[in-house]
């Protein structure tokens, strides 16, 4: 079904004791679009609703509505909210929220109160608002009706009256058969309450003061007024109950008697007994007196019409009396002169599943009605006068009679379609079954003196009167089918959105809160002051029409519609009663937001601007309705709700923005239900806290609207993807008009470090600590390229855009695949946000790149090594990624290389025991300096793993380079950046040897004497590569990124070497700058400072020669190192002086 309607309907659970609350809400709404392709009305949509609700395309009264629950309260339509009803002959009145009271159909002897003869203008097709409680600023709080006469109670406790007063119904000395506007009624005590006879013209009227005394006035024979007689122009007071310690809280007025409820609960009659009004027994008889009415207790409503009374007691329970139309044959009656109960048709309480409790009741001549706890109205008497609005052939309709209540209306028509059940009832251009074409003024009703919801004349269409479908495009007629014009392409006709009633078709009465009737016609108020209406009659009395616009004038061409609007028609079922201006929302323009893509948590981020206008509605001004109407400003105000597609806040786009006024079903108290979108900014969480930030643009009490200002503009600044609703609201006519514009903000990318990074396979060197899942290389974003241009989106330089990568995130850190739709409550999946996703490609590093530290890289499908770059496919950054996020930031998204070992992955190592000489011809034979170093060529730092004496003395042959992990065998692991550990430049490394072996400091460590096959048993294992300490447990990890497996175990002996083999050097003079001495040729002597950093290097030439180097402290340590191709090093220690 499509979702553009402009009906919002709002479900509510009823407590008469409590507020009416909304519970919740079903779509459709116009938001005055009018743009092409709007997703318009059309009469496809309500032949799909009938045969949804029907069943099928034939004719019933049995309907698939939701009966369990409260019957519908729907939006006020019209832009005047009325609180009561009363109906006259041929037309009736309306009471609006403002106090004003407004009048329409026949205007005989000035009935319609406007000041003007039936001369003048004869019937009102359309609405009037009667001038005289407007331009005295008169409040009015009851309007009732005689058959010609008009009645309203102010709220200072006067009664006025106007119209036909020729049986002294004015109240004020007079009887002139025409009375042009309301007059006063003289009555001296402030008036509580009224009821004028709903009778014939010569008619009497009742009221009840604050002292509960009675005064009545007008036409008095037959009893109608006790103790007079003829025409009673001024009111009388009447004997009261007072005496018994009673008071009268009501009275109602038959055609010639009055009854009266006491405070009590019990019912008081006098006058003429006729058919048995008095409900004494008798059928005859006049009483001058109220007498109480022995068989009714516990009542707390009455009402009459004509000779038929109803009574509503406290259980519920109905009871009626007098002149009862129900019996066969169309005026055909029953005379009942002691109250019977009325019964309800069991039949229709199986069919809505529950039992109706009466709460409200309403007499009419021919046919009664109550309203019953859940809103819903039930019937009962003769439907001569059409009296039960049942949806089908008029004819049929009008031969309907039933002694028990019966539901009616069950539906809201389409207007006057069929003159039997068995005619055709839909336009033939929507449909071919059970169809007709149009009558001569292309309508659908069964004569063109009755408008149906199918007709041409609410078709929407263009400057020059031309149908339109719902695309624009022109249509025309022909023989009951629409085409497009100048083709034979059949098309559809859009509803005009301004006829809001048309989108009521079809639909379940609303939840009723008044009903008044008058012999051949009934309206009905509904919580929201809509008024729905049916009656035998036309001349106005239907009000069917759009004020008095011409458009709508294609009736009756010897009218005068300026004058009488569209007064010449009728409807005999049960519709919505126009005649008023619609209430139309205001408009919110579509939002100016800038196209860009905008990354979080980075330097480019910035916050969105959205900007808006709100209209502001235009001024109304009727001179027929007599109505003048501003809008005044209440607020302009937004709210952001956070993205997130299981929320419903975030989903239900199509919310209210208006406060609504709803009658309290019993009291009439109107009560204020909050707006969608307050209730979405007031909302708090669990802290109670306000949950969504919100803010106003502007207040209209702070700051009203300016004289002529027709446009606010509106601007929010938005941080992050969600949901911006902005609500513009405006006052007309004491009714609140609110729109709401949702705008969807997914421009928003949250940064993702994408990285990759090398894991090997080594378990083939596991004696070397090879495991599988080895670092290779830690996580880098190298070779990780966006492939997609956004730098349009971003508004960035190519190179910036490109080095941002991110998700469109929402509020719970999952990425966007869905969006809400904007005019319904329902979700799209599997849908990109706006900007779409972004790609990325993740390479490898060349693949020999890691084969010199021991690793070759693998194919990613075969697992094979490869001489080939690897890479990911593309990798779009959708829902189907995952990754971690902490503190709003996305951890690394890693994708892996993989790699396995090669030899080059072990560590070598070389340990060696250093003879000292202290001078060039003799070496120490107790003491010798340890050194531990890196083999490789490229003398790579790492770590060492040093074995306790014990450890080295059993056999090496069997031992695994894995075991150095054993804590117990080793003496220490130390770390050096230059892959060289040496005792003379290691305390750390000294101490724990002189500990087992002894030392003399210096890096001197003794030797083992007693071991001569082995004097220092030193073994050894080595790590090539940097420490990574593992973040999660913050050790150094035992193979880190970089670093090799360990390296065989190294074993250092001690190698006895002759002195006379020592490459040769005198030194004959050492000074802080230079070192005089002679060197055998050809040999290499370099001299380190004590920091052990080399200072000098010279080539011996075998004569006296000088070294020089930067100048050196006095008493600092030098250290010479001659090196001579076949001979031993020689190292001296010397200090400079």
């Amino acid at each position: 079904m499509k979702k553009n309607k402009i009906l919002t309907l709002f479900l509510v659970a009823i407590m008469f004791t409590s507020l009416v609350t909304p519970m919740n809400k079903v779509e459709a709404r116009i938001e005055g679009n009018t743009e092409p392709g709007t997703d318009y009305l059309t009469a496809e949509d309500l032949l799909q609703r009938y045969i949804n609700v029907a069943g099928g395309l034939g004719q019933t009264q049995n309907y698939n509505f939701d009966y369990g629950k409260d019957a519908p309260v729907y939006d006020q339509l019209s832009l005047i909210r009325f609180t009561q009803t009363a109906s006259a002959k041929i037309g009736g009145y309306a009471l609006d929220a403002q106090g004003k009271v407004w009048s329409w159909g026949y205007n005989i002897s000035g009935r319609a109160g406007v000041n003007q003869t039936a001369e003048q203008q004869r019937y009102h097709g359309g609405l009037r608002r009667i001038p005289y409680f407007v331009d005295k600023n008169i409040n009015i709080v009851k309007i009732a009706a005689g058959y010609e006469t008009g009645y309203a109670l102010s709220d200072k406790g006067k009664v006025y009256a106007w119209g036909r007063g020729l049986e002294g119904q004015m109240g004020n000395g007079t009887n002139s058969l025409s009375n042009l506007s309301p007059v006063e009624v003289q009555i001296p005590n402030e008036i509580v309450d009224f009821y004028p006879a709903k009778a014939n013209q010569a008619h009497h009227v009742a009221a009840v003061d604050i002292n509960g005394d009675v005064w009545m006035w007008g036409y008095a024979d037959n009893g109608r007024i006790p103790n007079a007689a003829g025409y009673l122009s001024k009111p009388k007071k009447v004997t009261s109950l007072s005496a018994n310690e009673h008071k009268f809280i009501k009275v109602a007025p038959g055609d010639n008697y009055t009854l009266a409820l006491a405070d009590d609960g019990t019912v008081w009659s006098m006058g003429n007994g006729v058919y048995g009004a008095l409900g004494n027994g008798r059928t005859a008889g006049i009483t001058r007196e109220f007498n109480k009415i022995e068989t009714l207790s516990n009542i707390v409503a009455i009402d009459s019409s004509y000779s038929r009374n109803v009574a509503l007691d406290s259980n519920g329970n109905v009871y009626e009396w007098g002149q009862i139309f129900e019996r066969a044959g169309a005026g055909a009656y029953r005379s009942i002169s002691t109250p019977e109960k009325v019964e309800i048709a069991q039949s229709d309480i199986d069919y809505v599943g529950y039992t109706p409790i009466a709460k409200k009741v309403f007499a009419g001549e021919s046919v009664s009605f109550f309203i019953d706890q859940k809103g819903r109205t039930w019937a009962w008497g003769d439907g001569r006068y059409f009296g039960q609005s049942r949806e089908g052939g008029y004819e049929d309709s009008n031969d309907v009679r039933t002694k028990e209540a019966y539901l009616y209306p069950r539906i809201i028509g389409d207007g006057d379609t069929q003159i039997y059940d068995r005619s055709e009832k839909f336009p033939k251009y929507v449909t071919e079954t059970n169809s007709k074409i149009a009558n001569g003024k292309l309508g659908y009703g069964f004569n063109t003196l009755h408008p149906t919801a199918w007709d041409e004349v609410y078709m929407l269409k263009d400057k020059n009167g031309v149908v339109l479908d719902s695309d624009h495009n022109q249509l025309e007629y022909k023989n009951g089918y629409y085409y497009k014009k100048g083709t034979k392409e059949k098309g559809m006709p859009a509803i005009d959105p301004k006829e809001t009633w048309i989108d009521l078709t079809f639909q379940q009465p609303g939840y009723m809160y008044d009903i008044s009737t008058e012999r051949s016609s009934s309206v009905f108020l509904d919580l929201s002051g809509n008024i729905f209406k049916t009656s035998n009659d036309g001349s106005g009395s239907i009000a069917w029409g759009w004020d008095y616009d011409d458009k709508y004038f294609t009736y009756n061409a010897s009218y005068n519609n300026k004058k009488v609007g569209i007064a010449d028609s009728y409807v005999y079922e049960f519709v919505y009663m126009r005649g008023l201006p619609t209430k139309t929302e205001p408009v919110i323009t579509k939002p100016e937001m800038e196209n860009v893509k905008i990354y979080k948590n980075d330097p480019s981020y910035r916050a969105l601007e959205v900007k808006l206008t709100a209209q502001v509605p235009e001024q109304i001004k009727d001179d027929n309705l007599g109505l003048v109407i501003d809008s005044e400003l209440e607020s302009v105000d937004w709210v952001f709700v956070p993205y997130d597609m299981e929320n419903p806040d975030a989903v239900n786009l199509n919310i209210s923005g208006e406060t609504k006024k709803i009658s309290d079903p019993v009291t009439g108290i109107i009560k204020e239900v909050k707006s969608e979108f307050d209730e979405l900014m007031e909302k708090t969480d669990a802290d109670g806290a306000l949950k969504y930030k919100s803010g106003t643009i502007r207040d209209g009490e702070a700051e009203p609207l300016k004289p002529g200002e027709r446009e606010i503009p509106i601007s929010v600044e938005v941080e992050d993807n969600g949901i911006l609703f902005v609500r513009s609201s405006f006052n007309q006519y004491g009714t609140s008009n609110g729109t709401v514009s949702a705008v969807i903000v997914d421009n928003f990318y949250t940064k993702a470090p994408i990285v990759h990074n090398g894991v090997g396979n080594a378990s083939n060197f596991e004696d070397y600590g090879g495991v599988k899942n080895i670092p290779v290389y830690a996580n880098t974003n190298d070779n990780v390229v966006k492939t997609n241009d956004d730098s349009e989106d971003t508004k960035l330089d190519f190179e910036e855009s490109k080095k941002l990568i991110g998700f469109p995130l929402d509020v719970k850190g999952e990425v966007i695949n869905s969006k809400p739709i904007l005019k319904g409550n329902e979700v799209i999946k599997d849908i990109e946000p706006t900007f779409g996703y972004d790609v990325v490609e993740v390479s490898s590093y060349e693949a020999d790149k890691f084969e010199k530290d021991g690793w070759n890289l693998l194919d990613l499908d075969t697992g094979e090594e490869t001489t080939e770059i690897q890479k990911y496919p593309a990798i779009t950054l959708d829902d189907k990624q995952d990754f971690t996020m902490i503190d709003g930031k996305i951890e690394e998204v890693e994708y892996v290389f993989n790699y396995r070992a090669n030899s080059n992955v072990l560590s070598e190592i070389l340990v060696e025991a250093l003879d000292i000489t202290e001078d060039a011809v003799e070496k120490d034979e107790h003491y010798a300096y340890i050194r531990v170093s890196n083999a490789n060529e490229e003398k790579k730092g790492g770590r060492f793993f040093i074995f306790s004496k014990e450890y080295a003395e059993d056999s090496t042959r069997d031992k695994k380079p894995i075991d150095v992990f054993d804590p117990s065998n080793l003496l220490g692991v130390f770390e050096s950046e230059s892959g060289v550990l040496d005792t003379r430049d290691n305390e750390e490394f000294y101490n724990v040897l002189a500990a087992i072996h002894g030392g003399d400091g210096n890096g001197k460590i003794m030797r083992n004497i007693a071991n001569e096959e082995n004097p220092y048993p030193i073994e050894a294992v080595f790590q090539e590569g940097p420490i990574t300490i593992d973040e999660e447990t913050g050790r150094p990890m035992d193979f880190g990124p970089g670093q090799k497996l360990l390296s065989d175990i190294g074993l250092a002996k001690v190698v006895e070497k002759d002195i006379g083999n020592l490459a040769s050097i005198e030194i004959t003079r050492v000074d802080s700058i230079r070192i005089l001495f002679t060197a055998e040729e050809g040999s290499i002597i370099t001299i380190y400072d004590e920091n052990n950093e080399v200072i000098a290097i010279d080539e011996g030439t075998g004569q006296k020669q000088i070294i020089r180097f930067e100048e050196q402290d006095a008493g600092s340590e030098l250290t010479i190192i001659v090196e001579a191709k076949g001979k031993v090093r020689n190292v001296i220690v010397l200090t400079v002086d």
